[in-house]
């Protein structure tokens, strides 16, 4: 198998699997997956988000070509249940010593609930897997040492969280899809919005200006390239909510978005 350039972002936070994103980044695992981070030390890892089930081979790959051995790899952490960040779970789970921590509407997509799956998987098939860990707002999560808080974030899809927390006095923010900023000449870009996913606007737009107020020094979304500088951040997540406040401007939008879920 090939062997690619693994980007660190800082000590202790690799970049080991995402896909092209229609042109804009290279492939690090398998086209179509989101983007995978790896974050720990030493013996003590984790997965923030397990990208699709045909780049867990590369990404195991990848993660031995940075010294760090799949059954090292103790949690994955799932930012929401879209095919795209979590299809791989399962086959991650078996290679590695990983349990899975999730939100409570994504852990009841992921063990199956019917309801959940055909609006948040986007009706793709999955086997269901156990979540180990349920995650609400002010919960910490471990990443391998580091402790990282749980927002949650709701507006791309119900269950979004978003992480924060700070490794060596860095200020990091795991935003998944409800905020993937500033991308080539895209300003400000967001997760896709959808009714049948109970999508929300409103929320998206609460959910980043909190966001906002991490005053981040880097941002990993769940696709794109990484957002390094706190400077570079504020204005990749000013430019999020502009983008989402100029869509709340369209006369009647609530009639686009109906549906709702209860946590």
């Amino acid at each position: 198998m090939k062997t690619r350039n693994i980007p660190k972002i800082i000590e202790g936070v690799y970049w080991v699997g995402c896909g092209s994103w229609g042109g804009l980044t290279k492939i690090i695992s398998a086209e179509g997956s989101g983007n995978v981070f790896c974050v720990g030390a030493k013996e003590d890892w984790a997965l923030v988000d397990a990208g699709t089930a045909h780049a867990v081979k590369p990404l195991l790959h990848n993660l031995e070509s940075v010294n760090i051995r799949p059954q090292n790899i103790r949690r994955i952490v799932l930012t929401h249940s879209h095919a795209d960040h979590v299809t791989g779970a399962g086959m991650l789970v078996k290679r590695t010593r990983a349990n899975i921590a999730a939100s409570t509407i994504v852990a009841k997509a992921m063990e199956g609930d019917e309801k959940s799956r055909n609006h948040l998987f986007m009706q793709q098939e999955y086997e269901p897997l156990p979540i180990a860990k349920r995650l609400t707002e002010g919960d910490i999560v471990k990443l391998g040492p580091y402790n990282f808080s749980v927002m949650l974030t709701p507006g791309h899809i119900p269950g979004s969280i978003t992480l924060f927390g700070k490794i060596e006095g860095v200020r990091i923010l795991f935003t998944g899809d409800t905020a993937i900023g500033d991308q080539g000449d895209a300003l400000g870009v967001t997760g896709w919005l959808d009714g049948h996913w109970h999508s929300n606007p409103k929320h998206l737009l609460k959910s980043i200006e909190r966001i906002r107020a991490c005053n981040a020094d880097i941002m990993l979304p769940g696709h794109g390239f990484p957002i390094r500088g706190k400077d570079k951040v504020k204005a990749s997540l000013e430019h999020c909510a502009e983008r989402i406040q100029r869509l709340l401007t369209i006369p009647n939008l609530d009639c686009m978005f109906p549906l709702d879920l209860d946590e």
